[in-house]
């Protein structure tokens, strides 16, 4: 059906399409197919002897609206001697499951089973946007650095969300954007606490507000981050629309994210400097060319490259700059950071060009491997999984700004961590899907992020990694049933916020940053799907073909 409704530029007969396949009434559960007899807590007693069919669920996280239907993506599994049917449960009464179909009930989230060991979590979206109120007592918020004082207050449909004049403080945030009227924030609490039930319950003191300026369909964000939830095993931010007023003015809708850090409940990794001042720790680094006081460069321009078509790659500047993302690191942690991270550069510069295999000692100095292979020496030093699926995700949603920009890895040498530099933390998709400097679509037929990331230049070389990739694409492509769950999402959005949305567009006139074709947020939505469905489809076709992996 989905493939059918690309044929349509009018966004609304899509979207009228769509909610009759997907959506029920807005009536009571009752007025739906499932019953009340769903959820864990309300679910008859069975005979705890007796074997039963089970569902193994294959989606991960998606979202719903309140009051939509959704079926699962699984598979029924009877084992020998097994009675009855499938025991769906739901953690609680945020959603009803039966029959492998889920009722969105109230907002919030819940972790559905089919019996079995798999389970997916639900994010459920209230309909009408939640209302974030700031009061700065009239403050001017003019810094990145400083942090001005603040209460929060925040008002929703499901009351448990709901709370006021919190502590806080906020200051500015990002670099585009920030010489823009609407501008973005960081928001940072005084104690941990969460927002909106996001990133199911886990409570932490920072938070941020995506002011969306450069992207006129204001969905680039909340849909890449939604397929990253579906794709990465990883870290990845979850998301809300919000309503936001400082002072009590309006300042339109933002999305409201998590900060990436690290933290027990986002990038779990000991923190060195912060936790510990062993060398031996956790490290957490950005690439971020605009910075302009990077904690490390690595010379990128000095070495050859070729990606795995065998075309010649030279980077589009002379530095790659990056930070480190730890508080309070200690002079002998910040040097081994740095000798570490460009010595996994390099080492894996030279395992694919060189055939030259080095490992990584516990100074973070290059010494001979004893690896036999290059699969061998890189997986000593990566985690191969992390780049495989990040690499998908970047391929998928073609970001401009990851070549250079809010692109994140991380390494945990202590106790608990693998020892092993891992892709992570997907962030900033403003100018994913289309081409920064034209403001054009990117074509859905091209290889893009396999020929622009550096990380993907050299990795995808190797055989085994595009295998890799290859394998994932297939497990999560037909996990996720061509990423139906976050494509119906892209519509419901404007279908339930469309009110707030064309109010932020008309308060927020963003005609002199977007190009003259952009003529309103309902086409660009339109054109961003259609993209999005042919794009799968082409990877679908390029991932499954013998001419991928060699």
């Amino acid at each position: 059906m989905k493939r059918i409704l690309c044929l349509f530029l009018c966004f609304w007969i899509t979207v009228s399409l769509v909610a009759c396949n997907r959506q029920a009434s807005d009536g009571s559960p009752e007025e739906t197919v499932l019953g009340t007899g769903a959820t864990t807590e309300n679910a008859p007693a069975q005979n705890e002897n007796v074997t039963r069919p089970f569902a193994e669920i294959t989606d991960n996280i998606f979202y719903m609206f309140e009051g939509e239907l959704r079926l699962l993506n699984f598979s029924v599994h009877t084992p020998e001697n097994a009675e009855g049917t499938v025991n769906w449960s739901s953690s609680n009464d945020c959603v009803i499951v039966e029959h492998g179909v889920v009722y969105a009930q109230r907002e919030g989230y819940s972790i559905v089973s089919g019996g079995g060991e798999s389970s997916c979590i639900v994010r459920v979206l209230p309909k009408t946007l939640p209302v974030l109120n700031l009061n700065v007592g009239g403050e001017s918020i003019t810094s990145k650095e400083t942090y001005v004082d603040c209460t929060v207050s925040m008002t929703t449909s499901n009351e448990e969300y709901c709370f006021e004049n919190a502590a806080a403080g906020i200051r500015l945030r990002g670099n585009s954007t920030l010489s823009k009227p609407k501008k973005p924030y960081r928001i940072k609490f005084d104690s941990k606490r969460n927002l909106l039930g996001m990133n199911e319950g886990a409570k932490c003191k920072s938070w941020v507000l995506l002011a969306e300026w450069f992207d006129a369909s204001m969905i680039h964000n909340s849909t890449s981050l939604s397929l990253a939830s579906e794709i990465l095993t990883e870290y990845t931010s979850d998301w809300r629309y919000v309503n936001v007023y400082i002072d009590g003015i309006y300042q339109g809708v933002y999305l409201l994210a998590e900060q990436s850090q690290i933290n027990e409940n986002r990038v779990n990794i000991e923190e060195a400097g912060a936790d510990t001042e062993n060398i031996l720790s956790g490290y957490f680094f950005e690439q971020e060319n605009s910075s302009e006081d990077p904690f490390l460069t690595i010379d990128v321009q000095s070495y050859q490259y070729t990606n795995f078509l065998g075309e010649s790659y030279v980077p589009h500047v002379r530095y790659f700059h990056f930070e480190l993302k730890n508080d309070d690191t200690t002079p002998e942690q910040e040097a081994f950071a740095k000798r570490y991270f460009q010595n996994v550069f390099k080492a894996i510069h030279m395992a694919t060009y060189e055939n030259c295999y080095m490992a990584i000692d516990e100074n973070g100095y290059l010494v001979p491997s004893d690896a036999k292979t290059a699969e061998e020496a890189i997986r000593a030093l990566i985690d191969v999984d992390s780049l495989a699926r990040k690499y998908i995700h970047s391929e998928l949603t073609c970001n401009w700004d990851d070549r250079q920009k809010s692109y994140y890895t991380h390494v945990d040498f202590s106790e608990g961590g693998t020892g092993l530099f891992t892709f992570s933390c997907p962030w900033d998709f403003d100018h994913a899907f289309y081409r920064w400097k034209y403001y054009t679509y990117a074509d859905t037929e091209e290889y893009f992020a396999a020929c622009r990331n550096v990380w993907y230049v050299m990795l995808l070389n190797h055989d085994f990694i595009r295998e890799r990739i290859t394998e994932i694409w297939k497990e999560v492509y037909y996990g996720t049933n061509g990423f139906d769950s976050t494509l119906d999402m892209m519509l419901q959005i404007t279908r339930n916020y469309e009110k707030d949305l064309r109010i932020d567009a008309e308060m927020w006139n963003r005609k002199e940053d977007l190009p003259e074709e952009v003529s309103d947020r309902i086409t660009e939505v339109a054109k961003c799907y259609q993209w999005l469905l042919k794009r799968i489809a082409w990877l679908n076709e390029q991932f499954s073909d013998h001419n991928f992996v060699k």
